[in-house]
């Protein structure tokens, strides 16, 4: 028989895995429903752990046209270098998805509430003493990674105020 076992709740064929792994990277991504599934690296985006913690899913795949790396099931290690390669929420992705953002909100149940724990999600990612970030051998992870939680700076690429001045490593943010 083939070997198998169980990851982040659910069974995996090995044989399966390591013969896709050889032709495409996979990476656990949120289903709508919230269960894990495993994508293509380049169908999965990375978002701070606030966003998989507290929005739906659904909401997010359909507002950014990605399923969220599932952040929520892989504890701290959402923060390893392992997941650079992915692609992550910059001005960019959200100037060629902003028509969408208001048809995901719409399409919850309580949209007012969706909206509310969308500001909350951005002010966890924001504001390092509202996150998780992790402590020990785990907080060894380069600041690139780990940010925007790494004393309130922002990692190259990251969205920023509207005409604001893209922030150095250790400057002052006002």
């Amino acid at each position: 028989g083939a070997l198998k076992g169980k990851v982040l709740g659910q069974d995996v064929v090995w044989d399966v895995l390591q013969a896709s792994m050889k032709m495409e990277p996979l990476v656990p991504a949120l289903a709508g429903d919230g269960r894990v599934q495993y994508l293509r690296a380049q169908e999965v985006v990375w978002l701070p752990p606030s966003f998989c913690d507290l929005l739906p899913p659904d909401f997010l795949t359909s507002w950014l046209g990605l399923a969220p790396l599932a952040a929520s099931e892989i504890g701290t290690a959402v923060w390893h270098p392992i997941w650079l390669s992915l692609r992550k929420v910059d001005a960019a992705l959200l100037l060629q998805r902003r028509k969408f953002l208001e048809a995901a909100i719409r399409s919850q149940p309580k949209p007012a509430a969706t909206a509310v724990k969308l500001l909350a999600a951005l002010g966890q990612w924001e504001q390092p003493e509202l996150s998780a970030r992790p402590t020990g051998a785990a907080s060894q992870v380069p600041a690139r990674v780990a940010a925007p939680v790494n004393q309130g700076q922002r990692p190259p690429g990251t969205v920023q105020k509207p005409g604001a001045m893209p922030m150095q490593p250790g400057a002052m943010q006002t």
